[in-house]
């Protein structure tokens, strides 16, 4: 992930970097501190979260269908939310989350398992997990342990 763009602004005495960036749901620019939406689109969206979990709430059986008819919200915005970890708690939904690569259902993130080990594996990062599984007597980063001081 790239780091967000800053712009140097003077106060008198000192310098101070303010990190700007986009927000990725409406393109402003504002000053990102933790989030990656702007204040006014993360009112919106805690406004929509909370619409969404009071409902849930009042109708615990209500599935994925029933909560874009009753608030209002298409199914785009609610997997977006998921994906997030604005809605977590809520089984109901899980029917919305699909693998990006093989559409079968996902409980977390964009891929499945089996979707994600071939991915891994393509990019050659699931070999080098393996072979430093499979040596025991070595430590971290593939060095072997430090020996233990006598007397303890």
């Amino acid at each position: 992930m790239q780091d967000a763009p800053a712009a140097w602004y003077k106060f008198p005495g000192r310098t101070a970097q303010v990190p700007l960036d986009n927000c990725t749901v409406c393109g402003r620019v504002f000053n990102r501190t933790m989030r990656d939406v702007c204040p006014a689109c993360w009112e919106a969206e805690q406004s929509l979260v909370d619409r969404v979990h009071d409902f849930l709430l009042r109708s615990p059986k209500a599935t994925a269908a029933d909560v874009v008819r009753e608030i209002e919200v298409s199914e785009a915005e609610l997997v977006r939310l998921l994906r997030r970890g604005r809605l977590v708690g809520h089984e109901q939904l899980a029917s919305l989350m699909r693998c990006e690569r093989c559409s079968s259902p996902v409980d977390r993130g964009t891929l499945c398992a089996s979707c994600r080990a071939v991915v891994l594996e393509l990019a050659g990062v699931g070999k080098e997990e393996e072979e430093e599984e499979e040596d025991p007597k070595k430590g971290p980063g593939g060095k072997p342990p430090l020996p233990r001081p006598k007397g303890l």
